[in-house]
């Protein structure tokens, strides 16, 4: 037996083979493949922002390339994903709007500011990020500064985290009114 396997090393092209094969294993091992589509939360920072209009969401229907989404389908595994995006809100009454949704989505590594002349609940909220009635949504590593009001701005909404961002320069940073399980690190 091991005459046998001396004689398949020794093949021409065995040597090869077996490598590849523990470097393959090695690299599964230590880099889990992650689902089609995955999104993580924790991607790199941007190095170039898109500049993009107000962005308004009031329906899952609402996630769309129009309204920034580059990437997604809605789900736990693949959310849709606003990334990227500077954003001046002045005028507008705010920068990103996301109301009456359901489906999975995140907003990361934008620059969201100026967001002033409006003030209706909770519509216009003059916030860099504003979130109302909606469930399942993650706010990521976004720069947001100069509101009118408030920096990330939640109504009536659950099940949703804020992580990371950098507010300055609102009269409130983060405001959370009739909403539970919200997770907040690190802003």
């Amino acid at each position: 037996m091991l005459d046998h396997m001396v004689r398949d090393i020794r093949r021409p092209g065995a040597l090869g083979l077996n490598a590849l094969l523990l470097v393959t294993v090695f690299t599964l091992a230590i880099v889990p493949p992650q689902p089609a589509g995955s999104t993580m939360p924790d991607a790199p920072a941007p190095n170039v922002l898109t500049p993009h209009a107000p962005i308004r969401i009031n329906s899952d229907g609402g996630f769309n390339a129009t309204n920034g989404v580059t990437v997604g389908n809605g789900t736990l595994w693949a959310p849709w994903v606003i990334e990227k995006l500077e954003i001046n809100g002045t005028v507008a009454g705010g920068c990103i709007f996301i109301g009456n949704t359901t489906h999975h989505f995140i907003v990361r590594n934008c620059s969201l500011h100026n967001a002033e002349g409006g003030y209706a609940l909770p519509y216009y909220s003059s916030a860099g990020i504003a979130v109302y009635n909606s469930t399942n949504g993650t706010l990521f590593n976004n720069t947001i500064y100069n509101n009118e009001l408030y920096g990330i701005f939640m109504e009536s909404s659950s099940n949703n985290t804020i992580i990371k961002n950098d507010i300055s320069g609102c009269w409130v940073g983060i405001h959370s009114e009739y909403s539970d399980d919200i997770g907040t690190y690190t802003n």
